[in-house]
C-alpha cells in the first residue's frame, strides 16, 4: 500500500500539472520542487499505516477535494503573467536589439511565448548572464551564457541592447553602474514584468 500510494501521489501530481499547464502556462523550471518529495512520501506512509480501509480512503479523497479546490480558487486569483505583452513589445523592435536576462527564470517565459508568437525558430538573440549560474539551470534554453560585462560590451559595440527584469532578477544596477547606457523606452506593469530598451552613450 505505501508503494501504491506513493506512486499514485507522485504521478497525480505531474498529471496535475500537465491539465494546469493547458489554460495556465507551468513555466517554473523548479515546479517540481525537491522539498515536495519527503511530504509525498510522509501521506503516502501515514494514509497507508490507517489500519481501517474505509478511512483510508475517505482521507483521500478528503484530500484531493481540498486540492483541487485549492487550486480551483488560485487559477482565478493567480498573478497575472504578462510576458506576452512584454515578449511582444520586444519582437516590435526595429532591427531586433541584443536581449539580455539577468536568469533562466525570466529568459524561459520569453523562449515560450517568443516561439508561440513568432514559431519554434525564435528570431530573438538572447544572452544569459546568471550571476553566479545555478547547476540546475544549465542549458535549459540553450541560449549562449556570458558574464554581466562580457554582454554589455557585445551590446555597447552593437549600440543597444534590450533587459528582461522581473521582481528580483533585475539587471538595472549593473547597467546604471556600467556607465555606458541610457533607458530609451520600457515596458512595464503592474505584474512586475520589465522590458527596457538601452542605448549606447556616443
Amino acid at each position: 500500500m505505501p508503494v501504491a500510494a506513493l506512486i499514485a501521489l507522485a504521478i497525480g501530481g505531474v498529471a496535475t500539472l500537465f491539465i494546469v499547464s493547458q489554460w495556465v502556462p507551468v513555466l517554473l523550471i523548479r515546479t517540481a520542487f525537491w522539498a515536495t518529495l519527503p511530504l509525498t512520501v510522509a501521506v503516502a506512509i501515514g494514509l497507508a499505516e490507517i489500519p481501517w480501509r474505509w478511512l483510508r480512503y475517505s482521507l483521500l479523497v478528503l484530500l484531493l477535494i481540498i486540492e483541487a479546490n485549492g487550486l480551483r480558487h488560485w487559477i482565478p486569483l493567480r498573478d497575472v503573467d504578462h510576458w506576452p505583452e512584454a515578449t511582444a513589445w520586444t519582437l516590435q523592435l526595429k532591427d531586433r536589439p541584443l536581449v539580455v536576462a539577468q536568469d533562466e527564470v525570466v529568459a524561459v517565459p520569453l523562449q515560450y511565448y517568443c516561439r508561440k508568437a513568432a514559431g519554434a525558430a525564435c528570431p530573438l538573440r538572447v544572452r544569459v548572464v546568471d550571476q553566479p549560474e545555478p547547476a540546475w539551470s544549465r542549458g535549459v534554453t540553450g541560449y549562449p551564457r556570458s558574464d554581466v560585462r562580457q554582454a554589455l560590451d557585445a551590446a555597447y559595440t552593437e549600440g543597444r541592447f534590450v533587459a528582461l527584469n522581473w521582481k528580483m532578477h533585475d539587471l538595472t544596477a549593473d547597467i546604471v553602474r556600467d556607465g555606458r547606457f541610457r533607458r530609451a523606452a520600457r515596458f512595464g506593469d503592474a505584474g512586475g514584468a520589465e522590458t527596457e530598451l538601452w542605448v549606447a552613450r556616443r
